[in-house]
């Protein structure tokens, strides 16, 4: 990377893909002109470029969501960006959101940048259309997400005929259901993690929880093989600090247990 605080310009090296990618739009977000250079990744270097785009004309408090189908894996990607977002409860508002329009998140990613300019990325699959979603209805699902990002009303989740029969017997061969919680691999912040069976909404309602007991996701990762699901959370309170007390990391715990097995 090298920049130039003179003139404010920036060249990220490998900027199109993962840590160089974040640090494009911190620098974006930030005030800078950002040349991103890639060596293989065109596509993904183009996608943040487009990120970048978007950053930059987001409002006070502003929302803009927009998604990528990629073909070769038949997932969508779906990337927001959100002014000032720590703290509303975006990534649980969303992540509900595209359950409820009927898409199966395969993992998610959070993260805080410069200027409190939140990052949410969702890859998921189309469970109407196991091929080629069509346009029309993923310009429909972007603009729903941002319509919904500050909503309060709980998602109403579609269910199949005999869902709650398959989950059912998903639970019952699962791995045990566990939550952990850990304060060292993180300096400055507190991990939480989830291991239980995939089902409809879970996403959104481990991360609603968080925000119910006044918990900022600053990084998660969401990850899921056939059914099961781990995901992990890193968090800190409203006021960035790690959870230290142990009642409240008994609390917290507890209340993660029951969203998993209710």
């Amino acid at each position: 990377m090298s920049v130039c605080a003179e003139s404010r310009v920036a060249l990220v090296t490998g900027g199109g893909v993962r840590v160089g990618a974040q640090i494009s739009a911190t620098l974006a977000r930030a005030g800078f002109r950002v040349a991103v250079n890639y060596h293989r990744s065109a596509a993904a270097a183009a996608e943040i470029v487009e990120t970048l785009r978007r950053f930059r004309q987001l409002g006070e408090k502003g929302v803009d969501a927009w998604c990528v189908y990629q073909s070769q894996t038949q997932t969508i990607q779906f990337t927001a960006g959100v002014s000032h977002g720590v703290g509303r409860g975006m990534f649980s508002n969303m992540a509900g959101i595209l359950s409820s329009e009927g898409m199966q998140i395969l993992s998610a990613n959070t993260d805080i940048l410069a200027g409190e300019l939140l990052m949410l990325r969702y890859e998921a699959t189309d469970l109407l259309y196991p091929e080629e979603t069509p346009p029309d209805r993923l310009d429909k699902i972007c603009r729903a997400l941002v319509a919904g990002a500050d909503s309060d009303q709980p998602p109403r989740f579609r269910r199949k005929w005999g869902q709650e029969q398959a989950e059912a017997s998903i639970q019952l061969t699962a791995l045990p259901n566990e939550v952990q919680i850990d304060n060292g691999a993180s300096d400055q912040c507190t991990l939480i993690e989830v291991f239980t069976f995939d089902r409809t909404g879970l996403l959104y309602q481990l991360a609603q929880r968080l925000h119910d007991l006044s918990l900022v996701i600053h990084h998660a990762k969401i990850g899921t093989s056939l059914d099961q699901v781990v995901d992990v959370f890193y968090v800190t309170d409203r006021e960035g600090h790690k959870i230290l007390d142990q009642e409240r990391l008994d609390h917290i715990r507890a209340q993660m247990f029951e969203v998993i097995t209710s």
